[in-house]
């Protein structure tokens, strides 16, 4: 083995050691207040008094210890009889109880308390084991261990004990050999995994586009967008940020599908070209979207929605971008024609005519006009201007400036590299003023003017080739979250919600912030990464 195959076994096998302990610690403190499960607390105890018992259990993790709603109300018990109250708890994690002893002070005599799992074998605290575990829960209320029983008393009403340590734990295989057994397997996994050899990987370094050469910039630039996007659906400070991700995208979606027809008009005509277009765009969109459908609608039984959504008649929350898609897909071979015609004349009156509509387009073609129902199931006008102008750059783009001298020329290049720096700061500063304390969302009031900036920022990265504007979208990161683009705006929001409703299932809290942003932006791009290889792009080939 040679001196390189070494060292690159070394490095794999402590990235895999290394990630395979840190999910190792991750699932043991997980599972530490998740496992095991309690079915049933059974409270044996005589009262002095009629009353009831409540029950409230904490999990660990919880900020707040104990809270109404992770609680349990008892039956009524009969005064001076001895009576084993039952609490049903329906497998919820618990690691601490507080125990309320009815709603009237007076004598409580607690002689046992049972604890069954489905997870761990029952115990049964006996009353020694009660006065060790337990603990007056304010100074007015008093334990006695007796004989039979302890004996808790108050002259106070609402009395109650808490328990002082964890009352019920998993066994050990659960709480430790698990936690070994899977990140064991992740170890392995990762150690015979060719990486190079994954469809997501090859595509960062080696994939080309189906017409032209590959532009990793635009790459890197998609994957700037979708950051955007994420940020805004995550960080309350970033609200709004994600519409300009999204006439980012748009306007690539323009520039990068009027591309072939720039560089040969012919193929408007070209049935099979035609066929082939539409055959990669259902190829491309179709089987993740109608994925993320399935599982988000038809399966939790809404037929309805699930029917519009895979005609593309409706696009609620972030699916509002795919039915806009879908709709300049299909008018594209028409403004290819237009173009043709112009373009055959004098390739300036083609791109004039494009920039017009663009405007046109945005000024006039609203609701009353062409209406889409989504987002927040509201009427939505067509953006079509947004994909116009990013089909005006690129015929501005490959029909005069690549055959003219200022491609090659240095201080243009470096005058469109400080320029697109300068607009991406400009997205990220002033798109939405959440940023500073405000309500407003610029980028969606003057859509317009932002997707002229995008088509804009889209010109300078194209002829800025080799500056830093360049080597800055070219950033590896970047370029990985771009490929995987698609896959991850649409399951990032699931994404989401599983972690907010999660944590807070768990916790207690909401995350939020930039704690949030990340996981969700990891936990995305890895099932991304997973949907990329498997789904989108076997079919796509």
């Amino acid at each position: 083995m040679s001196s390189y195959s070494v060292e690159n076994f070394s490095r794999k096998t402590l990235f895999s050691l290394g990630l395979s302990v840190l999910f190792y610690i991750l699932l043991v403190h997980l599972l530490s207040g998740i496992l095991p499960g309690v079915a049933q607390i059974h409270v044996t105890a005589q009262i002095d008094h009629p009353d009831t018992f409540q029950l409230f259990y904490w999990n660990g993790l919880r900020k707040i210890e104990f809270q109404e709603q992770y609680s349990v109300h008892s039956k009524k018990l009969t005064k001076d009889k001895k009576t084993k109250v039952v609490f049903k708890l329906d497998n919820a994690p618990v690691s601490k109880i507080r125990l309320d002893l009815g709603k009237r002070g007076g004598v409580v005599k607690i002689h046992s308390i049972a604890i069954g799992s489905y997870l761990a074998p029952r115990i049964v605290l006996a009353p020694e084991d009660i006065y060790r575990l337990f603990k007056p829960g304010r100074d007015d209320v008093q334990i006695r261990l007796e004989k039979k029983y302890i004996e808790v008393v108050s002259q106070k009403d609402d009395p109650f004990v808490v328990s002082t340590k964890s009352i019920y734990k998993a066994s050990p295989f659960i709480a430790y050999g698990l936690p070994l057994i899977f990140s064991a397997a992740l170890f392995t996994f990762l150690l015979n995994l060719n990486f190079s050899s994954l469809g997501v990987y090859q595509d960062i370094f080696n994939k080309q586009p189906s017409t032209g050469g590959k532009i990793e910039a635009l790459d890197g630039l998609r994957g700037l967008a979708i950051l955007m996007v994420v940020a805004d659906h995550t960080h309350g400070r970033l609200v709004g940020l994600g519409a300009t991700g999204v006439w980012i995208f748009m306007t690539l979606s323009g520039f990068l599908l009027a591309r072939p027809f720039v560089q040969d008009p012919e193929k408007v005509f070209s049935k099979n070209y035609l066929v082939h277009f539409y055959s990669r765009r259902v190829r491309r969109i179709i089987p993740i979207y109608y994925l993320y459908i399935t599982a988000v609608y038809l399966l939790t039984k809404h037929f309805d929605i699930a029917i519009r959504h895979f005609l593309f008649l409706q696009g609620d929350g972030h699916l509002w971008v795919v039915p806009q898609e879908m709709l300049f897909y299909l008018l594209v071979p028409g403004i290819m024609t237009v173009n043709f015609i112009l373009i055959r004349i004098n390739p300036v009156l083609a791109v004039v005519n494009l920039l017009f509509m663009a405007v046109l387009a945005n000024e006039l073609l609203d609701t009353h006009v062409i209406s889409l129902y989504g987002m927040a199931r509201q009427s939505l006008r067509f953006f079509l201007g947004v994909f116009l102008t990013g089909i005006f750059c690129s015929y501005l783009y490959y029909s005069i400036f690549a055959t003219s001298g200022l491609r090659e020329a240095n201080r243009a290049k470096s005058i469109f590299s400080v320029s697109g720096i300068a607009l991406i700061l400009f997205f990220l500063l002033g798109s939405t003023t959440y940023l500073w304390g405000g309500h407003r969302v610029f980028a969606q009031e003057y859509f317009q003017w932002y997707s002229y900036a995008a088509g804009l920022l889209i010109f300078c990265v194209m002829a800025s080739g080799g500056t830093t504007l360049e080597k800055i979208l070219c950033f590896l990161p970047l370029r990985a979250i771009g490929l995987v683009s698609l896959s991850l705006y649409l399951l990032h929001p699931l994404v989401l919600q599983i972690i907010y409703k999660g944590v807070f299932y768990y916790t207690g809290t909401h995350p939020t912030g930039s704690l949030l942003f990340f996981s969700t932006l990891g936990m995305s791009y890895l099932a991304a990464c997973f949907t990329y290889t498997y789904i989108e792009r076997p079919f796509s080939k």
